[in-house]
């Protein structure tokens, strides 16, 4: 996966950056040295990258709390979709004649 930094280190694109201002890194998802496993893209671009030369630093610049929020959100969000999805399938199974 590819991530885009800025110049405060702040991941602002992910897979394919369109920015040419930010700077590129190639990160291997399969690595067991991958930073980000489980997370959402959500998550990975409320956070820095920077390669200190002895290891990576990852760390939010934006506030924790609002990150969970973001996510939590994120979740009841997916939950509805999914409720409106099956709703609109029972709706369809009785317009077709379903009993």
């Amino acid at each position: 996966m590819k991530i885009g930094i800025n110049e405060l280190y702040q991941i602002k694109q992910m897979r394919e950056i369109i920015d040419t201002s930010l700077t590129v890194i190639e990160l291997d998802e399969l690595a067991t040295s991958y930073p980000f496993k489980g997370w959402s893209d959500t998550k990975i671009l409320c956070y820095c990258y920077k390669d200190t030369g002895e290891g990576l630093s990852i760390y939010p610049y934006i506030d924790t709390n609002i990150i969970e929020k973001i996510e939590t959100d994120n979740e009841k969000i997916k939950q509805l979709n999914e409720q409106l999805s099956n709703t609109q399938e029972a709706v369809d199974f009785l317009i077709m004649g379903g009993i």
